[in-house]
């Protein structure tokens, strides 16, 4: 409803003074009849009274009230007509108007009523959020600091960081020989380190149970949750992703019952994005690169490793612990093998039955461009163009060479440097130290052969084709690049 305000005064501006008299009949036993006067000044609002005393039914008042009647009824007359024409004028106008004032005296009331709700919502709210307050109240001042990150986390590890800042054509097998010497793996990623201590809880009273949640987002949705166990007063914290801001909430309970809680936040700087899934190795994103035309690819959607089965090596066997991250941190909805079923006996559905695994049976290097070869690529382009499928986990069984030409062809699609394609491949050296640059350059000189000015072209000529159709290539890229 719009209501118009300047209708409810321009007819009936008073630019003169208002004088309204106010018969306040008094019932005691004086018996007295005041008129009060209220002068109000338009142009300083200054208000002033005047009391007035009519006629007195006292017979010693008598020549007072001779002189009161003489002197001022002429005056009282004029006053009251002048009275009654404003009071006329504002019932008309109450009238006149009456429908429109009920609306706006229910707006008004309205407003009120809901600014109230608001105020007692956020209060409710502060007081979910941060239940200190409530213990502090009654079990004393608790204090919990946490730690505290000025600066970008790095999570990128050594082995990582020198082979990422060296020269372009230097080998990724160079710093697994230089760096693995401290026996450590350097195909994973380094933790962010969360700890926390708390004073003021009461004697007598300790944390019974500690659970730290860490989520991409403000509101804790799809929050990672940790457990502390043993209670301990620090954890690392593996699977994040690079060049994110991340919020964390510490949730503890006091072993009274008392709730206390802590949060904050922080950001991890850009890296390359290796996974610390436990019984997988090689195993990182190929998201969080940047393409030619400036587009960061997106995390998330596609992690490439080894076999996670030990069908072939014993080791690379997901544990308990790593099909837990796998399903429920990771999301992994498809299994993409790029082994054969024949070839792989042993195999089986290792994230569960209700993971999708399907097997392609693609070549590697320089032999998908063998007519022979096509139809096992053609496949694996056509479900990436699925976006149901996501997010993926994609494998041979090092995860080096099959799966290295398939991401090779996808990361070339999606726009990334000559520069870049060829580090992203060779980060797989650091798993075992093998570095096989030069079957990769029998991969690139044959797809190079293909018409187009960039490696992106060409890599979208070599999948048209084999069968890969401009829609699903369309699709690809609307999933990594949000194109």
């Amino acid at each position: 409803m719009k209501v118009d305000l300047r209708r409810f005064f321009m007819d009936d501006i008073i630019t003169e003074d208002i004088k309204i008299a106010t018969s306040l009949n008094n019932d005691t036993d004086t018996g007295a009849n005041e008129n009060m006067v209220i002068n109000i000044a338009d142009s300083d609002g200054e208000i002033s009274e005047t009391m007035h005393h009519p006629h007195s039914h006292h017979h010693h008042s008598h020549h007072h009230h001779s002189h009161h009647h003489h002197g001022s009824h002429s005056h009282s007359g004029k006053h009251y007509s002048r009275r009654n024409k404003k009071d006329n004028k504002i019932v008309r106008f109450i009238k006149k108007h009456r429908n429109a004032l009920i609306n706006l005296s229910i707006i008004l009331f309205v407003g009120v009523l809901f600014f109230c709700v608001l105020l007692w919502v956020e209060k409710s709210d502060e007081k979910e959020q941060f239940p200190v307050s409530d213990i502090a109240e009654t079990k004393g001042y608790i204090r919990i600091e946490t730690s505290l990150y000025s600066e970008e986390v790095c999570i990128m590890n050594p082995a990582v960081s020198a082979y990422m800042n060296s020269a372009e054509n230097v080998k990724a097998d160079k710093f697994y020989k230089n760096f693995n010497g401290s026996k450590n793996r350097l195909d994973t990623a380094l933790p962010v380190r969360f700890s926390y201590t708390v004073t003021g809880i009461p004697a007598g009273v300790s944390v019974e149970f500690a659970e730290l949640e860490v989520s991409e987002f403000s509101s804790y949705m799809d929050a990672q949750k940790i457990v502390l166990e043993n209670k301990n007063d620090a954890v690392d914290v593996y699977l994040l992703k690079s060049g994110t801001q991340y919020y964390y909430r510490l949730n503890l309970t006091l072993s009274d019952g008392a709730l206390a809680g802590s949060c904050g936040s922080f950001k991890t700087a850009v890296s390359p994005r290796f996974m610390n899934v436990d019984g997988a190795y090689n195993m990182r994103d190929i998201g969080g690169w940047t393409t030619l035309s400036g587009k960061k690819v997106k995390q998330g959607l596609l992690y490439r490793g080894t076999e996670i089965d030990g069908a072939i090596e014993t080791k690379y066997c997901l544990t308990e612990k790593g099909i837990e991250q796998m399903r429920s941190v990771l999301k992994i909805k498809t299994d993409m093998d790029l082994r054969t079923k024949v070839d792989t006996p042993k195999g089986k559905d290792v994230l569960g039955n209700d993971i999708k695994h399907i097997y392609y049976g693609v070549t590697m290097y320089d032999t998908i461009f063998r007519e022979q070869n096509y139809e096992g690529i053609r496949r694996v382009f056509s479900d990436l163009a699925d976006k149901s499928n996501y997010p993926v986990y994609m494998h041979c069984t090092y995860g080096r060479d099959r799966t290295g030409t398939v991401c090779y062809i996808l990361e070339a699609l999606l726009g990334l440097s000559d520069k870049d394609l060829r580090r992203e491949y060779d980060l797989s050296a650091l798993n075992d130290g093998f570095s096989d640059l030069e079957s990769f350059a029998g991969l690139t000189t044959m797809l190079s052969m293909y018409e187009g000015a960039t490696t992106q072209e060409k890599a979208e000529n070599y999948l048209l084709s084999i069968g890969v159709t401009v829609d699903e290539i369309a699709s690809i890229r609307r999933i990594f690049l949000g194109e």
